[in-house]
């Protein structure tokens, strides 16, 4: 599942960009999404529930004194990827900042749509951004860094739990198999049924990891040196 944003003060436009990015991801993928859309930047600081793995940020809007650039903004510490949609290419020095993904110019076509989904999802694929589970005949892809951990639910079955607050999610698949398509640099095996994502590590005591959400377990005996190392590596790549 894909998580996108739109915040558009043109109703017809971001009626047409909801509609065309649905047929898009229909017709040239195997993903899911599910978008949610926003008419200025107040409306989207104001009733956004969860992060997103793509943002289509318009950057003028007529019904408020704030910009697409005060929401890429707010949302540079995430990992979400920004497109910009803009009738003004000259606005592109002023937004580099925040490292947008595209631009996107209207007027908006399906042509251009389907160009940037073909480039967004080989740049996806390139960075191991999405894991992959089944669900029935469907593929379903998770954002990685969404993923707070993942823990087996029983021999067949995977939960997912979020780091946003979003519910847990069940499918079916085994910890070794989830193991080999997550990112080595961002997520570490603590145990046989465990697999987190480091970032979201608060503390680690004795052999007993803390998640930011209060979850706790422990390290496998087996595991601990490798997890500690992991850790260590990410806490040196990221410092506070």
């Amino acid at each position: 599942m894909i998580h996108i944003a739109i915040c558009e003060d043109e109703r017809n436009l971001s009626i047409l960009l909801e509609n065309l990015i649905y047929k898009v991801i229909d017709e040239d993928t195997d993903f899911t999404c599910e978008i949610d859309v926003f008419n200025c930047p107040e409306d989207f600081f104001e009733h956004r529930e969860k992060l997103y793995d793509i943002y289509f940020l318009d950057i003028e809007f007529a019904n408020s004194t704030s910009n697409g650039l005060d929401i890429a903004k707010s949302i540079s510490n995430e990992s979400g990827t920004i497109v910009f949609v803009s009738s003004h290419p000259g606005y592109s020095i002023e937004s580099i900042k925040y490292k947008p993904f595209r631009y996107l110019l209207k007027p908006v076509d399906e042509q251009k749509v389907r160009t940037l989904f073909r480039e967004l999802i080989k740049e996806n694929q390139e960075k191991k951004v999405y894991i992959r589970f089944k669900s029935g005949r469907d593929n379903v892809y998770i954002n990685c860094e969404r993923i707070l951990c993942i823990t087996n639910e029983d021999n067949r079955r995977l939960r997912i739990c979020y780091a946003d607050g979003a519910e847990d999610e069940i499918y079916y698949g085994k910890t070794s198999e989830a193991e080999a398509q997550l990112p080595t640099d961002l997520f570490a095996r603590a145990n046989k049924g465990l697999i987190v994502n480091l970032r979201y590590v608060s503390s680690l005591n004795k052999g007993a990891i803390t998640l930011k959400n209060g979850l706790s377990d422990t390290l496998s005996r087996g595991r601990k040196k490798s997890f500690e190392e992991a850790l260590h590596r990410y806490l040196f790549d990221h410092p506070l």
